[in-house]
């Protein structure tokens, strides 16, 4: 439960950075903007609202001394922010506090959506969904009997509906129809221990939990199938938000206090991208290895670089490539030829500055 209460590389995903550990205290929420081309990431610990640019560097603070922030939600240039028992918005231009609403008879707020007819829907973590009119600055309850400790919301414009995550053990994605308000369980995601959901511009829509040591999973756009695993290693991911225009999931690990930024290739499977030609493009051996491995990949006419990432995202080394050359040898050391420590790293091959394949690889030593 948040009150007191990697993502590994499998080929569709490739993380590319974290924010430096010192700028985050239990970072919950996050959500982008195209006009200011930033992030605003709330952080529970410090219970303020960071701006990050698209370098992932902290900028700017919107706001702090906010009381148990949690969920953040742009809308028409305010940027709302439940904290406790109130609703707060911030204009991201001035920095004005704009909006504040205390919400009476709940546990707590958490995640925050809105529709197309102006409203916004807040998860009370007491199993209820509550309803905010902006312009009247009041409030109803909407939705009542969700699971336990609600955690987040998304708008699923397709179907009209809220789809809503719970921290409860065991528990499924609830849908909430927005005409009848009538609420379903969506079949094959018991999965459990929700803290995060989004949706990407296809439908697909991705849940964090805190299962085993916290992991992500992918949903296609009807649930027709279980949920698809993206392998674990977070540490207590929370309100995971979806860039759309550049394709970005990105994960706040509430746990390790830092932000991981994911770049999402245009395929609908993990499965698709691992039989896909793209793939076999690339690849390494020995691996795993002990001391050294040849990357392999198609000879090109044209800018080819190789770039090697570790568990955190973090650059470790980078190939620039000559015209045609079929290989790079990596002894295992980093750009400034410090070796590295045993592990799983991630290489993806990427031609005239767009990613074209990507793999993953273990060092033993």
């Amino acid at each position: 439960m948040k009150k007191t209460l990697f993502i590994t590389w499998i080929i569709s995903f490739a993380p590319i950075m974290l924010f430096a550990q010192n700028a985050y205290n239990k970072p919950e929420s996050v959500v982008f903007d195209e006009s200011s081309n930033t992030y605003f990431i709330s952080n529970y610990g410090k219970g303020n609202v960071v701006v990050v640019d698209t370098n992932y560097v902290v900028i700017d603070t919107l706001a702090s001394n906010l009381s148990y922030c949690l969920g953040v939600h742009l809308k028409d240039n305010v940027l709302y922010v439940s904290c406790d028992k109130n609703l707060q918005g911030f204009d991201i231009t001035t920095k004005n506090k704009v909006f504040d609403l205390n919400i009476q008879n709940i546990t707590w707020l958490d995640g925050i959506t809105s529709d197309n007819s102006g409203y916004l829907y807040v998860v009370n973590a007491g199993a209820t969904i509550i309803r905010v009119n902006i312009n009247e600055i009041s409030y109803s309850t909407f939705v009542t009997g969700l699971p336990a400790s609600c955690q987040d919301i998304e708008f699923d414009e397709r179907n009209n509906r809220l789809l809503v995550v719970a921290w409860s053990r065991n528990s499924s994605i609830m849908s909430i129809d927005l005409s009848t308000q009538v609420a379903i369980k969506i079949p094959n995601t018991n999965i459990g221990r929700f803290d995060g959901i989004t949706m990407d511009q296809n439908g697909n829509t991705y849940v964090a939990t805190h299962t085993l040591n916290g992991e992500i999973y992918k949903f296609d756009i009807d649930f027709s199938k279980s949920g698809e695993k993206i392998e674990g290693n977070f540490n207590k991911p929370a309100g995971v938000h979806y860039n759309k225009r550049d394709n970005i999931l990105v994960v706040p690990n509430f746990g390790g206090n830092n932000v991981i930024f994911i770049p999402i290739l245009a395929t609908t499977s993990v499965r698709d991208v691992c039989e896909s030609s793209a793939s076999s493009m690339i690849g390494n051996y020995p691996n795993p290895f002990h001391s050294s491995t040849t990357i392999f990949f198609p000879p090109n006419n044209m800018n080819t670089e190789i770039v090697i990432y570790n568990l955190k995202g973090k650059i470790v080394k980078y190939f620039s490539t000559v015209q045609n050359q079929t290989s790079v040898f990596w002894n295992g050391n980093n750009n400034q030829n410090i070796p590295v420590p045993s592990g799983t790293y991630f290489y993806k091959l990427i031609v005239n500055g767009k990613m074209e394949a990507a793999k993953k690889c273990l060092l033993l030593k």
